[in-house]
C-alpha cells in the first residue's frame, strides 16, 4: 500500500471475519506514521460512526500507534476506516496499517 497523505481524507476498506468481530472486544490496528509538524490532529473514524472517533499520532517523527479498536464499531465483512486531519496545518503520513487478532477472546 502506498502511504496516505492525511492532507486530504482518505479511507482503507478491511474485510472482516464473523469470527473476529464475534470473539474480541477489541482489535488493535497499528499504525505507522511519519508527522513533520504537529499541528495536525489525524483521527479515525469507523464506517459509518461519526461519533466512534479514535484520535492519534500525537507525536512528531516516525511512530507507531496503537488504536484499541472497539468492536461494537465494526461489523462481519466489509468495514471503511475513514482518516482524516481535524485540523488544515502540519504534514502527517501512515505508511503502513496493521490489524493484529491475538490474545484472548471475550
Amino acid at each position: 500500500m502506498d502511504f496516505i497523505d492525511l492532507s486530504s481524507p482518505a479511507k482503507v476498506e478491511v474485510n472482516l471475519p464473523e469470527a473476529i468481530i464475534k470473539n474480541y472486544k477489541t482489535i488493535p490496528l497499528f499504525v505507522d506514521s511519519n508527522v513533520i509538524d504537529l499541528s495536525c490532529m489525524p483521527v479515525l473514524h469507523l464506517n459509518d460512526h461519526k461519533w466512534a472517533t479514535y484520535l492519534f499520532g500525537q507525536t512528531n517523527g516516525m511512530n507507531t500507534d496503537k488504536i484499541k479498536i472497539k468492536t461494537k464499531h465494526l461489523k462481519p465483512g466489509l468495514n471503511t476506516l475513514h482518516f482524516e486531519n481535524r485540523y488544515f496545518g502540519g504534514i502527517y503520513f501512515i505508511d503502513e496499517l496493521r490489524l493484529e487478532v491475538t490474545g484472548s477472546y471475550k
